[in-house]
């Protein structure tokens, strides 16, 4: 069997190339770290001291640029935290001291062509547990999920840009299987030196495509994308004059050769094959692994809106009972409801006279708990449901209440009822 093809390079570098790898090398391997060893969970809780005490060490700084009152917040899924960058800047500086230590060591070196193909399998499975991660998490509707009623009542305006993309993109099975697949064909690309340039520029495509969003819609993750965008422009600099022979210049595009691994040898060869092929089997093993808690999270997001289905969306009040005494609807009766908006954490009321306003909604089983927004207000109610019929009893500060709903249609929004056409013979822009 002969070894796989690599990278093409000169004998000798310039002196510029020299210094640009150790900076590169020197910041892509600290950014990593530890890498691939992180994602075993059993492995991974070996470093949650060491990310704690990086937390600490940290913290002075960013109170120091943020106030003495700042307090780190708690992980909550944003890669763009006062800390992250704070990493950010600490890796630039200490990857600067490096390289020029670095350089004073090795000034007489010629190139780096053997560790540059170890940083190269490094950044590759890198990217490639990333990719085919999220690809999946796009292909079977985890990171994007289906509209959910409370969504769909909110108004465009109310939306925030990360709302509003995270509401595109969830409108879409079909564009996000088409997305996932791509992410997920180009980390597997990668994953195999032969391949290692389509799933590179397969991966700039998509990346180019992900940062931007997240830029254009202020989604907290502008730092990782950035990162894995320019980790995989960085894996096709060998290749820029091969690719603008290709697409510039209309010339012929010499083969790769081969540039031996530092740890490859016919007598290592069956143990390269064997390490090789167990790193890929972790990647998978990993993302499957991942892939199966996401699910067990999805599967219980949606018993509990399917629990609530009927807990959500429009209601008209049928019957309006105020300390047992029926109210009729009047033109001008500030205190008798005429319809709720009930969503996932929140009930807008409106009133007879046109008046509404929002409460803070807190639902357990089958009682619910009413706040208004200034906490003056506050109603303690028993749910019955029904079918499409909602009952509401219990107080609201000293009135008891008792108010039958019945709900407005199922789901009336021309955004999921639009459906598809190929053929239109006017535009349907509304």
């Amino acid at each position: 069997m002969c070894m796989e093809q690599t990278i093409s390079l000169a004998p000798r570098w310039s002196h510029g190339s020299m210094i640009a790898f150790r900076f590169v090398f020197a910041y892509f391997i600290l950014y990593i770290f530890p890498f691939p060893l992180n994602i075993l969970t059993e492995l991974s809780t070996v470093f949650q001291p060491l990310a704690e005490l990086s937390n600490k060490m940290y913290e002075p700084v960013a109170r120091y640029i943020m106030g003495a009152d700042y307090e780190l917040p708690a992980p909550n899924g944003s890669g763009d935290t006062v800390l992250n960058y704070i990493r950010f800047f600490v890796f630039l500086s200490f990857s600067v001291v490096v390289t020029i230590i670095w350089s004073v060591v090795e000034r007489k070196r010629d190139n780096y062509d053997k560790l540059l193909q170890v940083l190269f399998i490094i950044l590759r499975y890198y990217l490639a547990f990333w990719m085919i991660g999220y690809g999946f998490a796009k292909v079977f509707r985890m990171q994007f999920p289906s509209l959910t009623t409370d969504r769909l009542f909110q108004t465009y305006g109310e939306s925030s840009p990360m709302g509003l993309l995270w509401t595109f993109m969830g409108y879409s099975t079909v564009y996000n299987i088409f997305t996932g697949l791509g992410e997920v064909i180009g980390g597997a690309f990668l994953l195999f030196k032969r391949t290692r340039l389509i799933g590179a520029l397969i991966v700039i495509a998509i990346m180019s495509n992900v940062v931007m969003l997240n830029l254009s819609y202020d989604v907290p993750v502008k730092l990782f994308s950035t990162h894995l965008l320019f980790m995989a422009i960085f894996l096709t600099v060998p290749d820029i004059t091969r690719l603008s022979n290709l697409f510039f210049f209309n010339r012929a595009v010499a083969a790769e050769t081969n540039v031996p691994l530092p740890f490859y040898s016919i007598k290592t060869k069956r143990y390269y094959y064997i390490m090789k092929g167990s790193a890929i089997a972790l990647i998978f093993a990993a993302n499957a692994l991942f892939f199966y808690i996401g699910s067990q999270h999805r599967k219980e997001f949606d018993e509990n809106q399917k629990r609530h289905g009927l807990m959500t969306g429009e209601f008209e009040v049928e019957t309006f009972i105020l300390n047992g005494q029926v109210m009729p609807p009047g033109q001008l009766d500030t205190r008798r409801w005429k319809k709720i908006l009930l969503k996932e954490r929140t009930i807008d009321i409106q009133y007879m006279d046109g008046g509404s306003g929002p409460w803070h909604c807190n639902r357990a089983g089958s009682k619910m708990i009413l706040h208004s927004l200034d906490l003056w207000s506050t109603g303690i109610f028993s749910i019955d449901a029904n079918g499409e019929f909602l009952t509401l009893e219990g107080n609201l500060n000293q009135d008891s209440l008792k108010i039958n709903f019945r709900k407005v249609g199922e789901n009336p929004f021309l955004l999921v009822n639009r459906g598809f056409h190929w053929i239109n013979d006017y535009p349907y822009n509304r």
